[in-house]
């Protein structure tokens, strides 16, 4: 998750500093009669701030959770600094918003406020229509977190910010957070919700991430970190497209303009075949976190589903201006350039990855001096080596390239394991390009039938994907 996510369980979409109001999805500060844009890092350094109201906050500390892994100086914090206090009428003197602690970092002067425009929410209810999601909406937005635990939500503030900004390693701690905010609030339905968003993501339980979702929304039919938790596996673990579109829809409805729910639909649309549509709705997630590395990743695989090579490789660079080295978004840019035949700059970013996946010296010695025309070939053969078809995580990735390679008994096989294991990539397996030469393949189809997949047993025939465009 980016920095501008951390608005997500630990402050609200629009929050107040004193007469100020902060719009995280907008990038808009509004006060004293005029609205202001504010720059992606300047946010990120105000979001910081307002996560510990009159503590300090170290440069180092700063630069490292809003600039990440780009290596820059202490002026560009300055920089976002002295925007800051344009905006707010501040001054490094009287230090009545921002005060500057010599040679040590930063304090944030006033506490943030939730701000909540009941205008909006009306506007919400009335799309939504029903008696229950008007009673929702008003809880949500008037109970929730007002009559909680102090010491519960600081437990759920600091899980919050291990899971946005920590590594593998600080998830146990995130746990135990969260353990103990739900002893002391056992109906707080954000720490459950934050609870089923770590063990579907970092701890890949998807079973107990869905008790978890489960109970948050209990407790709170509304809590959409739940809902969202809850809507993947529904269409990634239980194959069932229509409750994970209900779930999403109502995400959507509570928070419009969440980023994660609008990439969230984009994937459901994705699945079904409705690339524009995916597409659309990314494009405008990316929009309201311009700066989040994941929502560019996300786009670049929607990209890829739809075939559009040229796009992806432009997504994929995005992703590496914010997150260099980032292995994904290497491999999509790979991906494009194989496809567009770029051969000459494809070898370069082959040998890195395959380094990676410790491919021996020998191997890369043979593939450099592969000819352009069999290079993408004997790239995936040597790939192909790398991955374990006992792993169900990695049946898929070899089918995939089983596929590319035209061994279709392989690819078919590792297939039906991977779907008898209960692959979480069943859902895009119809409109992912690498399985294009299994379109009219029987057993394919049946593989997809058996899964309920709506783009084969809707249909008449079965499903052609768009082949990826060469140039």
């Amino acid at each position: 998750m980016s920095f501008l996510e951390t608005r997500i369980g630990v402050l609200p979409a629009a929050f107040k500093l004193g007469s100020f109001q902060v719009d995280p999805s907008r990038r808009e500060v509004a006060g004293k009669g005029r609205t202001v844009r504010i720059s992606p890092r300047s946010l990120g350094v105000l979001l910081q701030l307002a996560k510990h109201p009159g503590q300090t906050v170290s440069h180092d500390d700063l630069i490292k959770q809003v600039w990440g892994e780009v290596v820059v100086g202490d002026e560009v914090l300055f920089k976002a600094i002295s925007e800051l206090r344009r905006i707010f009428g501040d001054t490094p003197s009287s230090g009545q918003v921002i005060k500057t602690i010599p040679k040590t970092g930063y304090q944030l002067q006033l506490k943030p406020r939730p701000h909540r425009p009941r205008a909006r929410y009306r506007h919400v209810i009335a799309a939504a229509g029903t008696v229950a999601l008007l009673f929702g909406l008003w809880f949500y937005f008037n109970l929730t977190g007002n009559a909680v635990n102090p010491e519960a939500k600081a437990l759920l503030q600091k899980a919050q910010y291990l899971v946005d900004h920590g590594d593998q390693n600080s998830i146990p701690q995130a746990v135990e957070w969260l353990q103990q905010a739900t002893g002391l609030e056992p109906d707080y339905a954000e720490a459950y919700g934050l609870m089923a968003d770590i063990e579907l993501h970092q701890l890949n339980d998807w079973k107990k991430a869905r008790q978890s979702a489960d109970t948050a929304l209990r407790l709170n039919e509304l809590t959409v970190s739940a809902l969202l938790v809850r809507s993947q596996i529904a269409l990634e673990r239980e194959w069932d497209w229509s409750t994970s579109r209900q779930l999403l829809d109502r995400a959507n409805q509570v928070e419009p303009k969440n980023p994660l729910a609008l990439i969230g639909l984009a994937a459901w649309h994705a699945s079904t075949g409705r690339h524009s549509e995916a597409i659309e709705l990314a494009r405008q997630a990316v929009a309201l976190d311009p700066v989040n590395a994941i929502l560019h990743g996300d786009l670049a695989f929607l990209y890829y589903l739809a075939g559009d090579v040229d796009s992806v490789l432009e997504a994929a660079e995005s992703v590496l201006a914010l997150k260099p080295g980032n292995q994904f978004a290497l491999g999509m840019k790979l991906e494009a350039l194989l496809y567009q035949r770029r051969i000459s700059e494809a070898r370069s970013l082959g040998n890195t990855l395959l380094k990676q996946h410790g491919v021996n010296e020998s191997d890369l010695s043979a593939l450099a001096n592969t000819e352009d025309i069999a290079y993408r070939r004997h790239y995936l053969t040597i790939l192909k080596r790398q991955f374990d078809p006992s792993r169900n995580q990695h049946q898929v990735l070899l089918a995939g390239i089983s596929a590319q390679l035209t061994q279709t008994d392989e690819a078919l096989t590792l297939l039906s394991e991977a779907v008898e294991h209960g692959t979480a990539y069943l859902p895009y397996l119809a409109v992912d390009p690498h399985f294009n030469m299994l379109r009219n393949n029987q057993r394919f189809n049946s593989l997809l039938r058996e899964a309920g997949h709506p783009l084969v047993t809707h249909a008449s025939h079965p499903h052609k994907n768009p082949d990826l465009k060469f140039k």
